[in-house]
């Protein structure tokens, strides 16, 4: 049985979402966005994302809508009213999925390269501590050197650190909970670590 947010809490979960996945361009036919909100990747001092991945990094390319939808299918499977997905390519690297619909479902996968391992867990500590002060979340095993996830809202966001790399991953599924939300999340972070590495 689902349950709707309704009011402000939902207005809010929307905009957080849609922010979430803004800002790219498409590669399929979309309507206009906002631009990306501001770097996801806060850093401690002295600690700041590399000039970029390389050239022909492009995590569209390596984890491509295709499989991105294999993943998501047990959400998508009942969903109604859906329109095509659209992949969206960021500027920074990283990359959106979304499937409107209802159920409304998403996902963002966002990298950052770092000079250093050190300034790579500086970054990524930051963040876990920044996020988890602030909202419900633990840690992961299994993904990287160390993974947290953290509910925020509609969506599961899995931060994890893997030598220089910091990867982000959101899952956004409305109207399911926390846990369905993060193996979602999980299975996509361990596909995008995959391709990456």
């Amino acid at each position: 049985m689902r349950t709707r947010q309704n009011g402000p809490g939902r207005i809010l979960a929307l905009v957080v979402a849609l922010a979430a996945v803004a800002g790219c361009g498409a590669t399929t036919t979309a309507p206009p966005t906002s631009p990306p909100p501001v770097g996801p990747f806060p850093t401690a001092p002295g600690a700041t994302p590399t000039s970029g991945l390389p050239r022909s990094f492009d995590i569209c390319a390596l984890v491509p809508l295709a499989d991105v939808e294999k993943i998501l299918e047990p959400a998508l499977a009942g969903q109604e009213d859906s329109q095509p997905p659209v992949e969206r390519k960021s500027v920074t690297g990283g990359c959106s999925y979304d499937f409107r619909g209802d159920p409304w479902v998403a996902a963002l996968i966002d990298p950052a390269d770092f000079a250093s391992e050190d300034d790579a867990r500086a970054s990524y500590r930051g963040q876990r501590d920044e996020i988890l002060s602030q909202r419900t979340g633990h840690d992961l095993s299994g993904l990287g050197e160390e993974a947290f996830v953290s509910d925020e809202g509609y969506n599961a966001g899995i931060r994890l650190r893997s030598g220089t790399l910091v990867l982000m991953v959101v899952v956004r599924v409305d109207d399911a909970d926390f846990d369905f939300r993060t193996d979602l999340a999980t299975k996509l972070a361990k596909l995008a670590l995959e391709r990456l590495d």
